[in-house]
């Protein structure tokens, strides 16, 4: 029981212990792609610390929440990593689903706004 919930509460307020090299594995195969990628401030335990020892480089890497606004305003072509049920998805799209080891409980998502 502990093993299973450890692994759930990994990525929790209790800091980024699993998904951080998922995530930036994948920014850095889509860096291109993007003009922005943002990681939420809840799932960065100490974010700019994680900024820095994550980021390998990437300058576009961010703290930042995503806006589920709809207006001109919002930045195009950005993708966030959220953790499961910290976003509204339905002004969004899932572009990547990350799961936990045990290969059925999502740690996190990648995410981007639908236009």
């Amino acid at each position: 029981m502990y093993k299973y919930e450890y692994k759930i509460e990994a990525a929790g307020s209790s800091g980024f212990h699993f998904g951080a090299r998922e995530i930036v594995d994948y920014y850095k195969k889509n860096y291109s792609k993007a003009n922005k990628f943002c990681i939420t401030p809840s799932i960065s335990y100490l974010p700019d610390l994680n900024i820095r020892f994550f980021n390998h480089g990437l300058k576009k890497i961010q703290i930042c929440l995503p806006s589920s606004n709809s207006d001109n305003e919002v930045e195009s072509n950005v993708l966030y990593a959220v953790g499961p049920n910290e976003v509204d998805l339905s002004n969004f799209m899932i572009v990547k689903v990350i799961f936990y080891p045990n290969l059925k409980d999502v740690a996190f998502f990648i995410i981007k706004r639908k236009y």
